[in-house]
């Protein structure tokens, strides 16, 4: 159930599923594991005793993980190589640690050519909380993000309506329930259900179905954003850039529109100073790449996020990746927010590069 919760769109399609049909209880899906983190982290909540102070925990890992192609409906199975920090004493610190742990593998390695690519959820996040929009647009602009594929799918997911009604009939109940309060929702939905001779719709709750009315109708009320807030975020979302010129452009933005992202930006800018800082060849200021769009598939990344790749194309995907994620505890039903950060290697593709032939090793 984690997997279908908390991978983005793209990742979802590609879970490999297959059915237990031995079971007493008839058949039952079950989710070939397509990564470590969600696995690792549930087992680290199992591990933690109730009214304990949490520790310092850091995981590594390595083993196969499987992915579905719905193109070609073939499935794969990588093998996949990693490092987890949980509540971490200084999440700054632990952040660094693990972009370090990245860089030098490759380093190492003498695999050169490489560019690090960064994003960061927290930044869009605060924007949004900043912008002048109802609780229902910071939703759906959220929604909308964590499901983009492309810049330009993005744009034009923005300027489209968000509310089609079906019908009129709907409309009206939509306007009947809009501005109620969860609980009177709640009722009037159950009410509904109840004269209709229906408990349950698609196994929700009287009060999911409630909830989700309420957003509707509140997106029926405002469907499309003002033009000025999607210039704002049009203007976001096109900052791409090394990281010196993207810190620039972010502060341009911030101080123009007064969008309130000065901790934001001064913590973006102490990151790249810190990796800078760090003296790994091909990864300065200068060299790294910051994209405000930078997504990694995953629905429960809350900071910082980083790909390694390929500038000549002998590899088209990520060498290594990961974030920071922070609210996947919760999510996973933990009584607690506990911070974490991780990286995983792609070791095929990074053994495709080591033996390819004429492959430009660094020196050393």
């Amino acid at each position: 159930g984690a997997y279908f919760d908390m991978l983005g769109d793209q990742l979802r399609r590609r879970l490999f599923i297959v059915q237990d049909s031995m079971r007493s209880g008839g058949v039952q899906d079950f989710v070939l594991r397509p990564e470590f983190t969600i696995c690792i982290a549930q087992d680290y909540l199992n591990s933690l005793k109730a009214d304990s102070p949490l520790q310092t925990a850091k995981f590594s890992y390595s083993g196969p993980v499987f992915r579905a192609n719905i193109n070609n409906r073939q499935f794969s199975q990588f093998n996949q190589t990693g490092i987890e920090i949980f509540a971490a004493k200084d999440t700054f610190k632990a952040d660094i640690e693990t972009l370090e742990y990245a860089l030098r593998t490759l380093d190492r390695l003498k695999i050169d050519q490489l560019t690090l690519k960064m994003g960061d959820y927290h930044l869009f996040f605060s924007l949004v909380e900043n912008l002048d929009i109802s609780d229902i647009w910071r939703k759906k602009l959220k929604q909308l993000f964590l499901a983009h594929d492309s810049v330009d799918k993005l744009r034009e997911q923005l300027a489209k309506p968000q509310f089609n009604p079906v019908n009129q009939d709907k409309l009206a109940f939509l306007k009947a329930i809009e501005g109620l309060e969860i609980d009177d929702a709640q009722s009037l939905v159950e009410n509904v259900l109840s004269f209709s001779g229906i408990d349950l719709v698609g196994g929700r709750s009287a009060a999911q179905i409630a909830k989700r009315f309420l957003d509707q109708a509140a997106l029926s009320a405002t469907p499309v954003l003002p033009d000025h807030i999607l210039q704002i975020l049009y203007a976001f979302f096109a900052i791409n850039d090394c990281a010196e010129v993207a810190v620039e452009q972010l502060d341009q933005l911030n101080i123009k529109h007064t969008l309130k992202l000065d901790a934001d930006i001064d913590q973006l800018q102490k990151r790249f100073d810190a990796v800078d800082a760090l003296n790994i060849k091909g990864y300065s200021k200068t060299e790294i790449q910051f994209s405000t769009v930078l997504g990694r598939g995953f629905d429960y990344y809350t900071g910082m996020v980083f790909e390694i790749i390929d500038n000549v194309k002998r590899v088209d995907a990520p060498l290594i990746a990961g974030g920071r994620y922070d609210a996947l505890a919760e999510q996973l039903g933990g009584e607690t927010q506990v911070n974490a950060v991780g990286a995983s290697l792609w070791n095929a593709r990074i053994a495709q590069l080591i033996t390819v032939n004429n492959l430009p090793l660094g020196k050393g």
